[in-house]
């Protein structure tokens, strides 16, 4: 799979949750990322739609 940035970004990369907590700048993302990671251990996802 190929990742594509958008202008705003300038680099990508495969972190574990405790890594990406510590790279991110806002706490809007560090809310989010903690969100997700809740919802993951849980298998609280919608299922895709195919």
């Amino acid at each position: 799979m190929e990742i594509k940035l958008s202008d705003e970004h300038t680099a990508v990369q495969w972190l574990d949750y405790t890594a990406s907590g510590k790279l991110l700048r806002f706490d809007s993302n560090r809310t989010a990322l903690g969100e997700l990671h809740e919802r993951l251990l849980a298998a609280d996802l919608p299922r895709p739609v195919e």
